[in-house]
């Protein structure tokens, strides 16, 4: 047991889990399904909390899990055990506002009320500071009204409508002391009937008379089964409050618990019960970077970001659109403006210009900013002492910075527009006086203070700026300085200007991933382009974004007329330009004639002007013309034509070479050069600064951990690249990141959400190569569901092909289905045709299938193939079908065949054959194992679920034990059918029982 005075460790698990039992002084033990997937012997033991307002004991009627803090109540725990024993404690909750301090006092309460505690509650507020006495008469009414007949009679100078009145002495300290003694009789007397657990709930607001008497309350509680819970805010308490503290710290009756902000690990944890459901990793980033860690700073902003549609589902998974970054909570402003309105005037004024000045709050930056206050300096010294500013060393120079993000922003929002705009002004002042001006940082400052800059100098500024952001790529920064320099040049009449402006908003908005945006500005730019040329190079810019947005008709329509302003004049350069466009366009188009054509076009121009480029866009289309369909592609050919392209500084098209290379190594089923290709291309985007670039490399990653039989990789891929391509706005990457989790979940048996996500994905993006592919997965779903005729209807007979074997083999099945045997040796004599391991094994598995019982040689011989290839679940289905067409000839070889696929089965959660496998060994006569399921495939939460649904618990009765709602229990238990491979209660229950008994013979037998 911990010793008086000593604090407990206070570190941050994930969170604290279980269920709460009714009855006082006990706890449900929840057993969790450990890593190894066994069912545990020793229980975990945790519960699940009542959810309170973040600054204030439990209201408002809500509920949740209390997440990262098992730590402190673990410590709490063994106060109570040692004041249930007859020891007083005080236990001291520290921290900043919002992170959680209220609440956990509240759950401290509530554990102390289960076992027996009588519960006392009291709040100080910030506008009853000169109330004396105010949270102590809130907290003890209760134990007065109780004592009215025979209570101290000093009480009455509190407390009115007592039968007695108070004696006077006429001493006033001796009054003073009678009144606090009464008050510690009080509590000791109400102790001895039953344990008291008191809490005074944000004492930094308390009256000094309130500080006083709990100080005395805290030294008299020593030797009671009474436990005072105090919580505070240290940067906000004043001297009396930390007097106080330290006095009972010296007697060793103060038990600290400093409470500081989530880890990220608690901060996923928070959002997944927020949102009821794991979000993707780039939202937990961004709510981890955006609130530090602060638990009602999480709260709010995801309720921000969803309210404003910037957080929304895509495909059952939650995502990021553009711009989520911009969004702060209302109720986080009027959080923090409490806390900055307590500052004096001059202290505030340095804080609202380190707020406004962000990455140039220098020391000399701020001192012009606020030239009427005096001593600059030592305000930020006092800012830094509150915890309000932090100081930072930036390339050799100290930067100061509002302690969390959210702050600065709470703090320049409460600003008048008058005053912001100028302190904007006097920041780009004291910017230009310092020398070696940034641009775009002067540009930022210079638009925000609007009128308050002369307009002309604005305008040029603001023009500089957008250059500058646009030559970084940083896409929002140049979007809305090109904005402002726009408006200034249309109130100045300085049309001359608005071309090249244009030209910076279109390219700012390409690089922020503002399609709409960049497409109405290229298309503005190029109407007022008087030069042919620049006409056409906007037309073509024109034309990319509509390539990359899916309007692809459009722009082939621009690339025409990118062409015509072009006819007669000598532009090799840009001729060639266009042709890269076109690559893209007419390979996305299906259109390989035309393909041909811009290929031969290209080899022309090389030939006569020796351009390199040229010549690097034709072997490029050569490639293309020769992989597709084919997937023969030479790798080194590849990497010699990416270096070309590169070295003409070609980032976005180096890429797209990369892409192709990597749609033929997934058709080949070559995984190690598929994951070599996208860590190139992937490199190449980050060193582009080009985050969108990364989407569809990440994607086709996705696909082939599918193939290589890591499907929970593949997800969480197809789940990254989904965030990213929101975030970024790449709806291609959208699409076959949407195609790729469709992959996963028909082979798992999530047909319904399998069809959700292509249905999804042709509404988002579809070309005609990426919709062979979004159709190939769709006859999958139509067979899974049954529907022959469905399936056959959605794969043409005819190429091209997105990936040639898997729609052949799609095709194939089908054919095998219908039993059309002519069929099946067409396709199988396709497939031969390609020429590579991984398209033959397909191809003998086809035969086999045709064949029935005679086919078990090629059957065994494809699926030694596809195994050696890397294919898990190729492999598996292979021995399945070997095990069914040998069922009645060689029934012990029908099972060892069965068996191994079943293993892999289970293993990849594929439901489907996992049933089908079971069935033929049913059929068989053999009991097939229990699946063996992984480890960590359920959630700490589904693990609740399901043992308390194997216990017998309704639904209803499951939300009541987790205080969630019955909507979301429903949810949990569908997924963990699916997950498990089950149909009902009764299979889980049985499922669950297996597991327990398991583990028990094993830990038995060791």
């Amino acid at each position: 047991m911990r010793g008086r005075g000593s604090a407990p460790v206070c570190g941050r698990p994930s969170w604290v889990l279980g269920v709460r039992a009714g009855a006082a002084s006990s706890s449900w033990a929840v057993p969790l399904i450990s890593r190894d997937g066994h069912w545990p012997v020793r229980p975990v033991v945790g519960m699940l909390v009542r959810l309170v307002a973040p600054e204030g004991v439990p209201r408002g009627g809500q509920v949740g899990a209390l997440i990262g803090r098992r730590r402190e109540v673990v410590a709490f725990e063994e106060v109570l055990a040692e004041v249930a024993s007859g020891v007083g404690r005080v236990v001291a909750v520290a921290g900043e506002p919002g992170v959680g301090k209220s609440r956990l006092a509240g759950e401290f309460l509530a554990r102390a009320e289960e076992r027996g505690f009588r519960r006392l509650c009291g709040t100080a507020c910030a506008y009853q500071s000169d109330l004396s006495y105010a949270p102590v008469v809130e907290a003890l009414r209760p134990l007065v009204r109780e004592a009215a007949a025979d209570g101290p009679p000093d009480l009455a100078r509190l407390f009115g409508g007592l039968p007695w009145s108070a004696p006077r002495s006429g001493d006033a300290a001796l009054e003073r002391t009678r009144l606090f003694e009464a008050i510690a009789s009080l509590v000791a007397g109400a102790a001895e009937r039953r344990p008291v657990a008191m809490l005074v709930d944000d004492l930094h607001w308390a009256d000094p008379s309130s500080v006083d008497v709990l100080h005395y309350l805290g030294r008299a509680i020593a030797r009671t089964s009474c436990l005072l819970v105090l919580t505070y805010r240290p940067s906000e308490a004043g001297a009396g409050v930390r007097a106080a503290l330290a006095s009972l710290r010296r007697g060793e009756w103060v038990v600290d618990l400093p409470l500081r902000p989530l880890g990220p690990e608690g901060v996923a944890a928070m959002v997944a019960e927020l949102l009821g459901d794991s979000p993707p990793a780039p939202v937990v980033d961004l709510l981890a970077d955006r609130t530090r860690g602060v638990p009602l700073f999480v709260r709010e902003l995801v309720r921000a970001l969803r309210g404003s549609g910037r957080l929304f589902r895509s495909a059952g998974r939650w995502v990021l659109g553009p711009d989520a970054v911009d969004a702060v909570p209302a109720s986080v402003v009027e959080l923090l403006r409490d806390r900055v309105d307590g500052l004096d005037s001059a202290d505030r004024a340095v804080l609202e210009a380190v707020g406004v000045c962000a990455d140039v709050a220098t020391l000399d930056v701020l001192a012009g900013v606020c030239a009427d206050v005096p001593e600059v300096a030592d305000r930020l010294a006092s800012l830094r002492l509150a915890g309000l500013v932090v100081e930072e060393l930036v390339d050799g120079e100290v930067l100061y910075r509002a302690a969390h993000p959210l702050l600065a922003e709470a703090v320049y929002a409460r600003l008048p527009p008058s005053v912001r705009q100028a302190r904007h002004a006097a920041a780009a002042d004291a910017i230009v006086r310092r020398g070696h001006v940034d641009a775009s940082r002067l540009a930022h400052h210079v638009g925000r203070a609007g009128a308050a800059v002369e307009p002309a100098r604005a305008l040029e500024v603001l023009a500089r700026g957008a250059e500058h952001a646009a030559a970084r790529r940083a896409g929002t920064e140049g979007v809305q300085h090109a904005r402002s320099a726009l408006a200034l040049a249309g109130r100045l009449g300085r049309d001359d200007l608005v071309p090249w402006l244009l030209t910076l908003l279109a390219e700012s908005a390409s690089f922020a991933g503002r399609a709409e945006e960049a497409a109405a500005a290229w298309w503005d730019a190029a109407t007022r382009a008087a030069d042919p040329r620049e006409r056409s190079h906007r037309l073509l810019r024109l034309a990319q974004v509509e390539t990359d947005a899916g309007r692809l008709t459009e722009a082939r329509d621009h690339l025409a007329q990118a062409v015509e302003a072009l006819r007669g004049l000598d532009a090799t350069g840009l001729r060639v330009d266009i042709a890269q466009v076109a690559l893209v366009l007419h390979t996305r188009r299906d259109e390989l004639p035309a393909v041909a054509a811009e290929v031969a076009e290209l080899e022309r121009v090389a030939a006569r002007s020796g351009n390199r480029r040229a010549s690097a866009l034709a072997r490029y289309g050569r490639l293309e013309l020769t992989g597709y369909g084919t997937g023969t592609v030479d790798e080194s050919e590849v990497d010699e034509a990416i270096a070309a392209v590169a070295a003409d500084g070609g980032a976005g098209f180096a890429t797209t070479l990369q892409l192709i290379s990597l749609g033929t190594a997934l058709g080949r089923g070559e995984h190690a050069a598929v994951a070599r290709r996208v860590d190139l291309a992937v490199e190449q985007a980050r060193a582009a600064d080009l985050p969108m670039l990364e989407v569809l490399p990440t994607a086709f990653c996705g696909v082939a951990q599918f193939q290589a039989g890591s499907w929970d990789s593949a997800l969480a891929l197809a789940d990254k690249a989904l965030a990213l391509g929101h975030r970024f706005g790449v709806p291609r990457g959208i699409s076959l990141a949407l195609a790729a989790r469709a992959m996963v979940l028909v082979h798992r048996g999530d047909v319904d959400d399998a069809e959700t996500c292509l249905t999804e994905a042709s509404a988002n993006y579809r070309d005609r190569r990426l919709g062979r592919l979004i159709d190939v997965i769709a006859a999958q779903v139509a067979l899974a569901r049954r529907d022959l005729a469905g399936a056959t209807a959605l794969v043409p007979r005819t190429g091209p092909y997105a990936l040639p074997v898997l729609h052949l083999g799609v095709r194939g099945e089908l054919a095998v289905l219908a039993r059309d045997h002519d069929e099946v040796g067409r396709v199988a004599a396709d497939l031969r045709a390609l020429g590579f391991p991984y398209a033959a094994a397909v191809a003998d598995r086809l035969r086999g299938l045709a064949a029935g019982p005679d086919g078990v040689g090629l059957l065994t011989k494809a699926a030694t193939a596809l195994e050696e290839l890397g294919l898990p679940f190729d492999a598996a289905a292979c021995r399945l079908d070997r095990a069914a067409a040998s069922a009645k000839t060689d029934p012990a070889a029908a099972v060892a065949f069965a068996n191994r696929a079943l293993a892999t089965f289970d293993d990849l959660d594929a439901a489907p054959k996992s049933a089908e496998a079971r069935r033929l060994l049913r059929d068989l006569g053999v009991r097939p194992k229990p699946k063996d399921r992984p480890a960590g495939e359920l959630s700490a939460r589904e693990a609740e679920v399901a043992w308390l649904v194997a216990q017998g618990l309704s639904n209803a009765a499951v939300a009541r034990r987790l205080f969630l709602s019955p909507r979301t229990v429903t949810t949990h238990l569908e997924k963990i059918y699916r997950r498990l491979g089950l149909r009902s209660r009764r299979e889980l229950a049985r499922y669950v029982a297996e597991r327990a008994a398991d583990t028990q013979s094993r830990r038995a037998g060791t």
